[in-house]
């Protein structure tokens, strides 16, 4: 026989704030749901209506459109303008090889520094995807055939990068120097060998030539006396170091004798390198 159950007011209390708590775990849960779906990076994104028939791009991470070839080879063509910008007036090369883009850019002009801009615009040069250097709008045809191959490669050209390379540079390794001209100190050679050694130990014609000829270009002669430069560089280098960095004709008998000033060579040397990423491996003895 069934009995009618009257539920005591403390009860029906009860009841209503359980049903209450069950109701609000719902809620939470439904609101956890919600959040963790929009955190999922493979859950669907929303229509786009934006998208052109034939577009293939995908959307990234933040739901925006990835960006498509030509638009990544603007960026490229963007940071191969401001690195030779930088170039051009951490050398203040003349307005014909640069033109104005370099006005509003400020530039280091220390040996060390100015190494530091040319292989930051080779190695990004080298790094760049091959269908951004051939496209018709990209800025590396003109970069490599007329600015690197033939204003920068030239050591007869009075400014150019080779001029001040293996002209200019070099002179402070003369043995002896010519009279009236300034004597360099162990300290300020070892920054300028850093530079070489920078400069050589990340130039890599083989891998460059590569990539230039992927997108049909090349720049044979900068190459050519690029690597000369480098390898004579280091050869200077040692011998000044030999030689006690007198100012005399070079005598490597003299090898030993001046361990301080070598250790203010080697100390100059490795200032510059932490200055700019402990990157380079000392290579003298």
């Amino acid at each position: 026989m069934a009995r009618n159950i009257a539920l005591r007011p403390r009860h029906a209390a009860a009841c209503a704030i359980l049903l209450l708590g069950a109701a609000c775990a719902i809620a939470l849960s439904s609101s956890t749901a919600m959040a963790l779906a929009v955190m999922n990076p493979t859950v669907e994104q929303p229509h786009r209506s934006d998208k052109r028939v034939g577009d293939t791009r995908t959307f990234d991470r933040q739901g925006k459109w990835e960006k498509s070839e030509e638009e990544n080879c603007e960026d490229i063509n963007a940071q191969l303008r401001t690195r030779k910008a930088v170039l051009c007036d951490g050398f203040d090369f003349p307005r014909a090889w640069c033109g104005p883009a370099w006005d509003n850019v400020t530039a280091h002009h220390d040996w060390p520094s100015q190494a530091t801009y040319m292989q930051d615009l080779l190695s990004y040069l080298q790094s760049a995807p091959t269908a951004c250097l051939n496209d018709t709008n990209s800025v590396a045809p003109h970069l490599v055939n007329t600015f690197m191959n033939v204003d920068m490669a030239s050591a007869t050209a009075p400014k150019s990068f080779m001029h001040v390379y293996t002209v200019f540079q070099f002179q402070y390794y003369d043995m002896p120097r010519k009279a009236g001209e300034r004597i360099e100190s162990p300290w300020t050679l070892g920054m300028k060998c850093w530079a070489f050694a920078y400069l050589t130990e990340f130039w890599s014609p083989i891998a460059m030539r590569n990539a230039l000829a992927a997108a049909g270009l090349a720049m044979n002669a900068f190459s050519r006396a690029y690597s000369a430069a480098g390898a004579e560089s280091l050869t200077l280098c040692q011998q000044v170091i030999n030689n006690c960095f007198v100012n005399a004709s070079y005598d490597p008998s003299r090898r030993g004798s001046c361990p301080l000033s070598v250790d203010e060579f080697k100390m100059a040397f490795d200032f510059q390198n932490l200055k700019h990423g402990d990157l380079v491996k000392y290579p003298f003895s």
